[in-house]
C-alpha cells in the first residue's frame, strides 16, 4: 500500500509498529514470567504442605511408636514380674531362686563374703487343708508370707516361696548366727499369730527351718541340700525349731538344733 502511495508516512507507521509490537513481546513476556513465578509459588507451597503433611505423620507414627515400645516395655516387666514372682503369695518363685543362688554364690566366693541359705516349711500343713480346705490354707500362706516379707528388711535379703508350703530365705552376706536370729524372729512372730478358721475356730501355726551357709568349694546344689537336710532335722526333732547345718548345738524348742 505504501508502494501504491497509499500510505504516504509509512516509515512513522512502521516505526509504531514496531514500537507496539515490542512493548507486545515484553508484556507477553512479562505475563509469562508473572505465570512462571505463580506455578513455580504454587510448586513450592504444594511442596511445604506436603512436607509438613509428612513431617506430621512422621510425628504421629513416632508417638504412636514410642507408645507401642512403652506399652511392651510395661508388658515385658509385667511378664517378667509374673514370672519371676509366686502369684499367691507375692514373694519370688522357684525360678528367681534358681537364676539368683548361683549368682550369689559366685559372689560370696570371690569376695569372701558369707551367704546363708534358710529353708523354712509350715508344721502340719496337710492337716489344715484336710481339715478347712485349700482356700484357708492359701490364707495360711499368705500369713506366712507376710511375716517372711516383715522380717526380711535388708535390700539384697530375698524371701521365696519355691513349693506348697516350702519357703527359702536367701542371705547374702549373713553368716549362720544371723541367719538363726532372723529365722528365730520369724518362728516366734508365726507362732503368735492368732489364726481364725472357718467356725471362728482360733489356731496357732508353726514353722520349722533349716539354715545352712555356704563353705568352701561348695556348689549351689549342695548348699541347698545341706539347708534341706537340716530342715528335715528340725522336722524329725518335733517341728517348731531350727536347726543349723554343721553346727553342733544343744537342742532346744523354737531356738536351735544341730546337723552334721
Amino acid at each position: 500500500m505504501a508502494a501504491f502511495g497509499y500510505l504516504g508516512d509509512y516509515p512513522a507507521r512502521e516505526v509504531m509498529m514496531q514500537a507496539i509490537v515490542g512493548g507486545q513481546v515484553i508484556l507477553l513476556n512479562y505475563a509469562l514470567v508473572q505465570r512462571w513465578r505463580l506455578l513455580n509459588q504454587k510448586l513450592l507451597d504444594v511442596e511445604h504442605q506436603a512436607r509438613t503433611e509428612l513431617e506430621l505423620k512422621v510425628h504421629e507414627r513416632t508417638a504412636q511408636l514410642r507408645n507401642t515400645m512403652r506399652e511392651l516395655e510395661q508388658a515385658n516387666r509385667k511378664l517378667a514380674s509374673i514370672s519371676l514372682n509366686d502369684a499367691l503369695t507375692g514373694l519370688y518363685n522357684r525360678r528367681h531362686m534358681d537364676n539368683l543362688l548361683p549368682e550369689l554364690c559366685r559372689e560370696a566366693r570371690r569376695t569372701g563374703n558369707p551367704l546363708s541359705l534358710a529353708l523354712i516349711d509350715a508344721d502340719h500343713f496337710k492337716r489344715i487343708n484336710d481339715t478347712w480346705g485349700h482356700d484357708f490354707g492359701d490364707q495360711c500362706l499368705k500369713q506366712i508370707a507376710g511375716i517372711l516379707d516383715e522380717h526380711v528388711k535388708r535390700p539384697r535379703d530375698v524371701a521365696i516361696r519355691f513349693g506348697g508350703e516350702e519357703f527359702a530365705l536367701l542371705l547374702p552376706g549373713t553368716d549362720l548366727d544371723g541367719a538363726r536370729t532372723l529365722c528365730l524372729g520369724i518362728l516366734k512372730a508365726m507362732r503368735k499369730t492368732p489364726l481364725i478358721a472357718p467356725g471362728n475356730e482360733t489356731f496357732h501355726l508353726t514353722l520349722s527351718a533349716g539354715i545352712a551357709e555356704l563353705a568352701t568349694g561348695q556348689e549351689p546344689t549342695d548348699l541347698f541340700r545341706k539347708a534341706d537336710e537340716a530342715l528335715y532335722q528340725a522336722k524329725g526333732a518335733g517341728r517348731d525349731q531350727i536347726v543349723l547345718a554343721n553346727r553342733v548345738s544343744t537342742p532346744d524348742h523354737s531356738t536351735a538344733s544341730s546337723a552334721n
